[in-house]
C-alpha cells in the first residue's frame, strides 16, 4: 500500500485510521518540504510503516516560498468556470511551468451537487499554517526503516552540503537522483520515477 500523507491531517487522526483499516505494508511517500506531520508520524508509528520515500526533500526547515502559488490558486474565480483549461489559462499567467500547473490542478474537482469546480486540499489551511509544516523534525527523531530520497540531477532542494541530515533521521536510507529533470521529479520522467519507485518497493 503507498500512503501519500495529507498535509494538516493531525497525527493522531493518521493513527487512528490506520487502525480503522487493517493495513499489512505501507510505504509512505511524500514529496516536497510540506512535510513535518509526514515524518513525525513516521518516527512515532515506525510499526505501521514499511519503508519511506522522500522526493525533493530533506528532513529540515525550508525557507518560505510557495506563497506565489498558493495565492495564484486561492485567487482563481474557479466557482466561475466550466472547463478545467480555463483554471490552467488563470494559473499560467503566474505558475508558467506546465508540468507544475498539471500536478497543481490533480488537486481540482467538480462538486456534484452544483456542477462547480472547487479545491480538493484546505488550500487557506495549508497557506495560513505553512511555517509550521515546513519545520525540520525533532533533533532526536529518527526512523529505522528502509528510506530512498530522490532528488532531480538540475533541482537544488536537496544540497550537497546538507545531505548529511538524511542520516541523522533516517540511517537505513539511500540517496537516489534521476539526471536531466528539476523539481516535479515524477512529472518530468514519469517512467524513471516509476521505475525507481517499483524497485525500491521490491527490494527486500
Amino acid at each position: 500500500m503507498l500512503l501519500g500523507v495529507v498535509p494538516l491531517i493531525s497525527i493522531w487522526s493518521t493513527h487512528n485510521l490506520f487502525h480503522f483499516i487493517v493495513v499489512m505494508s505501507v510505504i509512505c511517500f511524500r514529496h516536497d518540504v510540506i512535510k513535518f506531520e509526514f515524518a513525525f508520524f513516521s518516527c512515532l508509528f515506525i510499526s505501521k510503516v514499511s519503508r519511506l520515500l522522500f522526493v525533493e526533500m530533506l528532513p529540515m526547515a525550508y525557507p518560505r516560498h510557495h506563497d506565489t502559488i498558493f495565492e495564484a490558486m486561492l485567487s482563481a474565480p474557479i466557482a466561475k468556470y466550466s472547463r478545467r483549461t480555463q483554471v490552467d489559462d488563470f494559473l499560467s499567467k503566474t505558475i508558467k511551468y506546465k508540468a507544475e500547473r498539471d500536478f497543481l490542478l490533480k488537486n481540482l474537482y467538480r462538486d456534484t451537487s452544483n456542477d462547480a469546480f472547487g479545491w480538493k486540499c484546505n488550500l487557506k489551511g495549508i497557506y495560513n499554517n505553512i511555517d509550521n509544516l515546513m519545520c525540520g523534525l525533532p533533533d532526536k527523531a529518527t526512523a529505522m526503516l528502509p528510506t530512498l530520497f530522490v532528488k532531480g540531477g538540475h533541482s537544488n532542494y536537496i544540497p550537497d552540503n546538507d545531505i548529511n541530515i538524511i542520516s541523522k533521521h533516517f540511517p537505513q536510507s539511500t540517496l537516489k537522483e534521476i539526471p536531466n529533470v528539476g523539481h516535479w521529479v515524477h512529472a518530468e520522467a514519469p517512467e524513471a520515477f516509476s521505475e525507481l519507485l517499483y524497485s525500491f518497493s521490491q527490494n527486500s
